[in-house]
């Protein structure tokens, strides 16, 4: 009879002897650096660095595109607002005293005018009958107006008479010799000048009170000094002959002069512009002058022409006056 032979031992039926036996045998276990793997964290690390400095690189790609769309977006919605947008006109004046009908025409509409109205460039201004006017550039010359005139205002430098009346003082302009009037029959441009350009009829004249101005026609040009006149006609040279500096040729200029601010004033400034309307020149008899022309003036000259106000302001001073030709003689006012 064979004998059966046993199982071999499970581990649960090795006793904790031999257990010790068989791990003293086995030895120590293995480590990462046995295997070849002391690197790994490293490495581990090193590329996960990398994926993060990708990842923020993308990032920071991808909101700068959308920064640059942005701006493109804001840009483009910008040059269309200013498309879509009328630039504003450029102001070239600003109107200083209207009597009568005073318009404003533009390409778009027709105005009605009053004091303080600003002149677009491009616009042209028309006065009706009995009207007159005075009108202030940004440049500091002033422009005064006739009854129906038509005066348009193309830049800044150049004007255009159709008709009636202009007259214009450079006196208080930054510069001189850069404003230009076009008429049908030639240019004339000022030279630190005040004059007056007439249009009415067939013939053109231009009166120097001041200065003098260049007329240009035909490819010439004629130099017109003060107290002198040209009369320009069709087909001729100009005809030049002396004229007046005041009188009854100026009597419109007077009628368009805006009113002396008198308020507060002194009377010396009072005369000063007083002579320079009218020619007159002050003189002061059996008067200390320097007090005279150091009194202060109250009131207004509102509605009143220069060669009126005279009989206002004077007698508030205790003065009187009478005129010797262009002499305005000026005394204390007789009592009683």
């Amino acid at each position: 009879m064979t004998q059966e032979s046993k199982p071999p031992a499970t581990t649960e039926q090795l006793s904790e002897r031999r257990i010790a036996e068989l791990m003293q045998h086995a030895g120590p276990r293995p480590t990462a650096a046995d295997y070849g793997l002391q690197g790994f964290k490293p490495e581990a690390e090193a590329r996960w660095q990398a994926l993060l400095a990708r990842r923020q690189q993308k990032k920071r790609q991808r909101l700068a595109a959308a920064v640059v769309a942005l701006a493109a977006t804001v840009a483009l919605a910008l040059v269309g607002l200013r498309l879509l947008t009328p630039s504003p006109p450029v102001v070239l004046g600003i109107v200083a005293l209207t009597s009568g009908s005073m318009e404003l025409a533009t390409a778009e509409q027709t105005l009605r005018l009053a004091a303080g109205d600003t002149i677009p460039a491009g616009a042209t201004v028309r006065l009706g009958a009995a009207s007159g006017g005075a009108l202030r550039l940004t440049s500091g010359v002033e422009i005064r107006l006739d009854e129906q005139s038509e005066l348009h205002f193309a830049a800044a430098d150049r004007l255009r008479l159709a008709r009636g009346g202009v007259f214009i003082d450079t006196a208080g302009a930054s510069s001189g010799g850069q404003l230009v009037i076009d008429t049908r029959l030639g240019s004339i441009r000022d030279i630190g000048t005040a004059f007056q350009v007439v249009h009415r009829g067939a013939e053109i004249d231009v009166l120097v009170r001041a200065g003098q101005v260049d007329v240009s026609r035909d490819g010439s040009r004629h130099v017109v000094d003060t107290e002198m006149q040209a009369t320009l006609t069709a087909g001729a040279e100009p005809r030049l002959t002396t004229a007046a500096p005041f009188g009854p040729a100026w009597d419109w200029v007077l009628a368009a002069a805006p009113p002396f601010e008198l308020e507060g004033a002194q009377l010396g400034a009072y005369l000063d512009w007083l002579q320079h309307e009218t020619g007159w020149q002050p003189q002061f008899e059996n008067l200390d002058s320097v007090a005279s022309r150091a009194l202060t003036l109250h009131g207004s000259l509102s509605g009143l022409r220069p060669e009126q106000s005279l009989d206002l302001v004077l007698p508030s001073c205790g003065l009187a006056y009478r005129l010797d030709g262009d002499r305005l003689v000026l005394f204390e006012q007789p009592t009683g």
